[in-house]
């Protein structure tokens, strides 16, 4: 059982769950700030959630760091892993994670939530803004009635874009042009479609 193979009943699980539900499920999204670590999967619906994939031919020597990188940036953050690993992995997740357990079957990969994930409580949303562009900043901080915004640093316009809009709104904000980036669109069809013919 390969990470491809998980990813393949991931990926397959959670489209069939939001059929009908605005959502984008983004393969290999790499965080900019703070532990750089690339997330396996990405669901942005009306929050942000990520998917940590191992299976049994991985190990859990990078978790450790991976749980950092994650930590401030996912609202809800999941360990999807094969049983070989599930006790030492789950031994070094916050609590706060949910478990996903993997196990080999005559249909392929079957998935099981051992424990549902939580809200994350070292969610920091100027994560999120990092997604932003200078334009798509500007335009929200005009809307907020700011101005004289060309004089500002892109990292100075996303600081006051939390303190325009407080955390929640800041988050929704940065999750409203997430979920339509032209790019994470192409990224999540070419990732569905790759599955399909496999």
């Amino acid at each position: 059982m390969y990470d491809s193979d998980i990813r393949a009943a991931l990926r397959g699980r959670l489209e069939t769950r939001l059929h009908g539900q605005p959502h984008l499920l983004v393969p290999e999204v790499e965080v900019r700030w703070g532990t750089p670590v690339r997330i396996d999967e990405m669901l942005i619906t009306d929050k942000v959630s990520g998917y940590e994939i191992k299976s049994d031919k991985d190990s859990v020597a990078r978790l450790e760091r991976q749980i950092r990188g994650y930590n401030p940036f996912v609202q809800r953050a999941h360990l999807v892993v094969g049983n070989r690993l599930r006790a030492h992995a789950t031994s070094l997740l916050p609590s706060w994670w949910g478990i996903w357990s993997a196990t080999p079957g005559a249909a392929g990969v079957k998935l099981k939530e051992v424990r549902r994930a939580r809200r994350n409580p070292e969610f920091n949303p100027i994560m999120l803004t990092t997604y932003m562009s200078r334009s798509d900043l500007t335009g929200k901080l005009r809307e907020l009635g700011e101005a004289r915004l060309s004089t500002r640093t892109v990292d100075e316009m996303r600081f006051l874009l939390l303190d325009r809009l407080g955390p929640t709104k800041t988050a929704q904000a940065a999750i409203t042009v997430m979920r339509t980036r032209e790019d994470w669109v192409a990224k999540s069809r070419r990732a569905s479609q790759a599955l399909s013919v496999a």
